[in-house]
């Protein structure tokens, strides 16, 4: 089963009913519509800087539940092995 989005979690069901794309007419997420060149490119790095702080500052934890595989540690030597 996939794990939720961000936009699974916050964004209300009826929003999440319409599929995102560039022909869209209704955003997943309630956004302005007038905003300047400018502004909507700054926006867009605070967003990038934001997520490449939370996903520096939380790499272990985001790796944690990505690969829950590795997250048990192998044993050293088997005992099951005879000796020499």
């Amino acid at each position: 089963m996939p794990k939720p989005s961000v936009i699974d979690t916050i964004a209300p069901a009826e929003a999440r009913s319409t599929a995102m794309s560039w022909t869209s007419a209704r955003p997943a997420l309630p956004l302005p519509d007038e905003l300047s060149d400018e502004t909507v490119a700054a926006l867009l790095e605070l967003l990038y800087d934001l997520a490449r702080e939370l996903e520096s500052h939380y790499a272990g934890q985001l790796h944690r539940y990505y690969h829950p595989e590795h997250t048990r540690q192998q044993p050293l030597w088997c005992d099951d092995d005879p000796p020499f």
